[in-house]
C-alpha cells in the first residue's frame, strides 16, 4: 500500500512541477469562463474534512469522552495533514503558488476569505501544539476549545466566501453555511468509522442521521435550482443531472451508505464501507457544487462574442488536474500512515 501511495505521490508531484515550469495553464481545462475546477473543489473538501477530524479529536481533548481516546490522536493527525495537503492543491489553481501569500500581506478584511485563511493557519498551529499532549487535561481543554472554535470558524468563513457571491446564484444562499458545517460533521463520523472506533451502534446512528440531513440539503438545493425562475439556476440543475459526478454522489453519497446504515446490527466492515462511500460521494457533491456555478455565462452574449483556449463554459478536468489531485491526496495518505506508525512505535 505504501509503495503504491509513494508512486502516486511522486507522479502527482512530477505533474505539478511540469505544470508550473513547462506547460502552464495550457495543460488544464479551467479557463476564463470556468476559473475554478477540480482543484478548488478538492481544497474545499479537504478543509471540511479537516474540520470533521478536529471535531472527532476534540470530543476527547475537550470533553474527555473515553470512547474517543484511541481515535483522538489519529484524527488530529488527519486534520493537520488534510490542512497541509490542501495548500499545494489550491496553490496549483493559483498558477503562481506564491500569490497565495498576498492574502496575508495585503488582506481585505471586509471580505471573508482573509478571515478564513487566518483561521486556517491558526488552527494548524494550535493543532500542532495539541498533538504534543497524549492525554486529556486542563491544557488540552483550552487548546481543544480553541481548535474546535477555529474549525467552525474557518468552515463558516469559507461558506460565507461562497454564499455571498451574488454573481453566482447557485452559491448565493443562506443554506451554504449549514450545508458546509453539516458536511464536516458527517465526515467526522466517517473518520470515526474508518479509525475503528468503539461503540459502532452509536457511530452508525449518528452517521445516518447527519448523512440524511446533508443529503436532504443537497437534493433540496437541486430541486430549488430546478424550479427557480432564474435561468442560471435551472441550467445548473440540468448540468447536475447530466453530470456523471452527480450520479456518483447519488450512488455513493446516498443509496449505498443509507442502505448499509439502515441495518441496526451493522458489522464493522459494512460500517467502514459506508463511511468510505460517503467520503467519495461528498467529494463528488463538492465538485458539483463548485463547477455548477459556471455553466451559465454572466452575460448571455459572452460565449459567442469571443472564442479561443479557455473560453468555454464546458469543463471536464484534464488528466493533469486529476493526476495532481490523486498524487497530492496519496502524499497526504502516506504521511498519515507514516505518522500513525511512528506514533505507535514511540
Amino acid at each position: 500500500m505504501k509503495i503504491i501511495l509513494a508512486i502516486l505521490a511522486l507522479g502527482g508531484t512530477a505533474l505539478a512541477i511540469g505544470k508550473i515550469a513547462i506547460w502552464g495553464d495550457s495543460a488544464v481545462n479551467y479557463g476564463s469562463y470556468v476559473p475554478w475546477g477540480l482543484w478548488v473543489a478538492s481544497y474545499g473538501f479537504l478543509i471540511t474534512f479537516a474540520a470533521g477530524s478536529a471535531l472527532v479529536a476534540n470530543m476527547y481533548y475537550v470533553f474527555g469522552q473515553k470512547d474517543y481516546r484511541k481515535t483522538a490522536r489519529p484524527a488530529l493527525l488527519l486534520a493537520i495533514i488534510s490542512l497541509i495537503t490542501a495548500l499545494p492543491i489550491i496553490g496549483m489553481d493559483l498558477g503562481h503558488p506564491l500569490r497565495g501569500f498576498m492574502i496575508l500581506l495585503a488582506p481585505d478584511f471586509r471580505a471573508f476569505l482573509p478571515w478564513a485563511v487566518w483561521s486556517y493557519l491558526i488552527i494548524l498551529v494550535v493543532s500542532l501544539f495539541l498533538l504534543k499532549n497524549d492525554k486529556a487535561g486542563k491544557d488540552t481543554r483550552l487548546l481543544g476549545k480553541l481548535s474546535l472554535s477555529l474549525a467552525v470558524l474557518f468552515v463558516t468563513f469559507e461558506a460565507l466566501h461562497f454564499g455571498t457571491i451574488i454573481a453566482h446564484p447557485v452559491w448565493n444562499s443562506a443554506m451554504t453555511i449549514p450545508l458546509f458545517l453539516a458536511t464536516a460533521i458527517v465526515l467526522g463520523y466517517c473518520i470515526l468509522a474508518l479509525l475503528k472506533a468503539e461503540n459502532l451502534k452509536h457511530i452508525r446512528t449518528m452517521l445516518i442521521v447527519h448523512l440524511l440531513i446533508v443529503d436532504l440539503m443537497e437534493i433540496g438545493r437541486l430541486v430549488v435550482e430546478w424550479y427557480s425562475s432564474e435561468p442560471s439556476m435551472q441550467t445548473a440543475a440540468k448540468y447536475a443531472l447530466a453530470s456523471p459526478v452527480f450520479w456518483v454522489f447519488l450512488a455513493l453519497g446516498i443509496v449505498l451508505p443509507v442502505a448499509l446504515l439502515s441495518n441496526r446490527e451493522i458489522s464493522s466492515t459494512a460500517l467502514r464501507i459506508a463511511a468510505a462511500a460517503t467520503i467519495i460521494g461528498l467529494l463528488a457533491a463538492k465538485y458539483e457544487f463548485v463547477t455548477s456555478a459556471f455553466v451559465s455565462a454572466q452575460f448571455a452574449e459572452l460565449p459567442t462574442a469571443f472564442s479561443g483556449p479557455g473560453l468555454s463554459l464546458h469543463y471536464t478536468p484534464s488528466g493533469l488536474e486529476v493526476g495532481v489531485m490523486i498524487g497530492f491526496l496519496a502524499a497526504g495518505a502516506l504521511a498519515f500512515l507514516w505518522s500513525v506508525q511512528t506514533s505507535k512505535d514511540s
